[in-house]
């Protein structure tokens, strides 16, 4: 019996590479700058701002980022923060990316966004109608999202980019 949507199997420990690794070799860039790996395990693409459990299960991704940046130390004195994921997380890193850029504490910090793997293409079908049951069951909300409701267009289409 496997776990869903959880971390109880997770390491305690990992060790990634690319723009992770603290090799000055092999990330000339990135090599000694704070990195922060945050797993994907909740299903809502980083968006769901749900009080209590729908299906079963908490869908709390966009809460995650908040907590995470609130609690990270040296965020104020941060000179450039890169925010960005891979797949689904490249998704949720898209659809957070502007509230989180704008809602750092240091308004001089530079902030861009690494989005890897996270194009969708609206198929007309299967994906858009997950889509849409998405937002509804994440109960979640971004300019994108606002702006569509405000003018009576399909939400869901935010999520395709």
């Amino acid at each position: 019996a496997g776990y869903k949507m959880s971390t109880k199997q997770l390491r305690t420990s990992i060790t990634l590479g690319g723009m992770f690794s603290a090799s000055i070799a092999d990330n000339s860039m990135f090599a000694g700058a704070t990195k922060v790996f945050v797993v994907y395990c909740f299903s809502d693409s980083w968006m769901g701002d749900r009080d209590g459990k729908e299906l079963g299960y908490y869908f709390q991704g966009k809460r995650i980022i908040d907590a995470v940046l609130r609690d990270l130390p040296g965020l104020a004195s941060t000179r450039l923060l890169v925010f960005g994921g891979c797949s689904a997380g490249g998704r949720g890193a898209m659809y957070n990316l502007d509230r989180v850029c704008t809602s750092l504490p240091n308004k001089d910090t530079i902030c861009r966004g690494v989005l890897d793997a996270a194009w969708w293409v609206p198929d007309g079908g299967v994906l858009e109608k997950g889509a849409a049951d998405g937002l509804g069951i994440w109960n979640a909300s971004n300019r994108c999202i606002e702006r569509r409701r405000q003018q009576n267009q399909k939400e869901h289409l935010c999520l395709f980019g």
